[in-house]
């Protein structure tokens, strides 16, 4: 059996892709953070250190193939 999909994943899954922190998002979307967690697994995101040139290198390329909304 499988469960149906949570509304706010796709909002989840896009602000893990724009860098925000696990507590910025359950604050925004009032989520528990298990379900973001399920969000970080099912992407296959993984923790690294980067410099914030290489974060607006991966954001702009992340816009680029529109895995994001630019923001207004």
């Amino acid at each position: 059996m499988s469960y149906p999909e949570n509304p706010k994943s796709p909002a989840i899954c896009e602000m893990l892709l724009k860098f925000y922190c696990i507590k910025e998002i359950m604050g925004h979307l009032n989520v528990r953070n298990t379900q973001v967690y399920w969000q970080i697994n099912r992407l296959g995101l993984h923790r690294e250190f980067i410099t914030d040139e290489e974060q607006q290198m991966i954001l702009a390329e992340r816009k680029r193939k529109n895995l994001i909304r630019d923001e207004k």
